[in-house]
């Protein structure tokens, strides 16, 4: 559920909204591999230089597909 919200917050650029909701997964997340995709996705947000176009919601769900499930 977390995730789904993630995505939606990511894909209309509230990025804020994005972190808070990561953070409270990554608290209560179980699982080994996803835990650690979160963490970087936190981490990612945390900068204060990121660049919009490094967040395409597309590429952010390949990368999950691909290192955690």
């Amino acid at each position: 559920y977390d995730l789904s919200l993630y995505c939606l917050a990511r894909k209309h650029k509230y990025y804020n909204l994005a972190l808070s909701i990561l953070k409270r997964e990554y608290e209560i997340e179980k699982y080994p591999r996803l835990r650690k995709w979160i963490k970087k996705r936190i981490i990612l947000l945390e900068q204060k230089d990121f660049y919009e176009e490094d967040f395409d919601i597309s590429t952010e769900l390949s990368d999950l597909r691909k290192n955690v499930f």
